[in-house]
């Protein structure tokens, strides 16, 4: 089944024209240092996070992860088979208020409005189709919606307006497999998707250290051709890109580094701009076996002010000591 699907991360600077290569590299460097990488789901909830000691364990995707006390999830998100996934704590409105106000927002939009309509995804489920561009018919989105006693299951999914029974059958597929309160499976939050891996997955985790500037990203896919294991690969273009804006960028250290059993390798980074404060980025990167989703791709990201930089390895040996995969416990 051939279906169209939206990138699961968005940002990056692969296939951009040269010309504006160092412009983009320069921002999304910068972006991150000061701000941290956010996942786009807002509105996710920890309530995935179990008790371990003074952290809180999180189950990513099919990857397990302490994250020491004082850290709070600022948003993630999931993709399986090219779905977007994600579930919502219960709000102060009731599920199908939510979901009448997510169908009225699209009927709102001139994109979209006329084109809204009810498919029927799986018992229990809401779910909607709708052309994403008017002037593009070939294209259709549909989401579903399931609810549960504290929870939302949302899923969203891009393709070929051709293809509609599919991607039908494949949410379907996605709301039969969903298993609550699990972390056993392709993990999304409140529970997990059961059954064989997919292909084709990714996740994304972002939380903050409460109190201060410290922002740390948790990244994983399934692994694919992998062109350098190099944490800092691309250090010479960054560096390039931050000198002609009189930014210098010195590396701390780039080298192998072995997390939770896994076998990886780490780089940090300062970062020094004109009258400011100097800033930190830590990168561990460990490529995963292609084809097996089990042993995927992970990458962790951390940014702080130099100041915090004890707290800051301190926390980060914390967590690389505490990663492991799900078939490994």
């Amino acid at each position: 089944m051939r279906l169209r699907s939206e990138a699961p991360f968005r940002g990056r600077t692969f296939g951009l024209r040269p010309m504006f290569r160092l412009a983009a590299t320069y921002l999304l460097l910068i972006g991150t240092i000061l701000t941290g990488c956010r996942a786009s789901d807002r509105e996710s909830k920890q309530e995935d996070r179990l008790p371990n000691g003074n952290t809180m364990q999180t189950c990513l995707g099919r990857t397990f992860v302490d994250l020491p006390d004082g850290y709070r999830v600022l948003g993630r998100s999931q993709s399986m088979w090219h779905v977007e996934m994600s579930t919502l704590a219960m709000g102060e409105d009731s599920p199908d208020i939510r979901w009448e106000k997510r169908v009225e927002k699209l009927r709102s939009d001139e994109r979209t409005g006329a084109s809204v309509r009810p498919v029927e995804v799986a018992p229990g489920a809401q779910s909607i189709a709708y052309a994403p561009d008017a002037e593009d018919p070939d294209l259709v989105v549909l989401e579903a919606q399931k609810a549960f006693p504290d929870h939302l299951l949302r899923l969203k999914f891009e393709g070929l307006s051709n293809k509609e029974a599919d991607i039908v059958r494949l949410l379907g597929s996605a709301v039969e497999r969903y298993q609550p309160g699990s972390n056993v499976g392709f993990c999304i939050g409140f529970g997990a998707i059961a059954g064989k891996p997919s292909v084709n997955e990714s996740a994304l985790l972002s939380a903050e250290r409460q109190e201060s500037a410290i922002h740390l990203t948790i990244e994983t896919r399934s692994a694919g051709s992998i062109l350098s294991d190099d944490p800092l690969a691309n250090i010479d273009e960054e560096r390039a890109a931050l000198r002609s804006n009189m930014t210098r960028l010195d590396v701390l250290r780039n080298e192998g580094r072995d997390a939770g059993g896994l076998e990886g390798a780490e780089g940090w980074i300062e970062v020094q701009e004109p009258r400011k404060d100097p800033l930190l980025r830590f990168t561990w990167f460990f490529p995963g076996v292609s084809g097996d989703s089990t042993r995927p791709e992970i990458r962790l990201k951390a940014t702080a002010p130099a100041a915090l930089r004890d707290i800051l390895e301190a926390d980060w040996t914390a967590i690389l000591d505490s990663f492991s995969l799900q078939r490994s416990r």
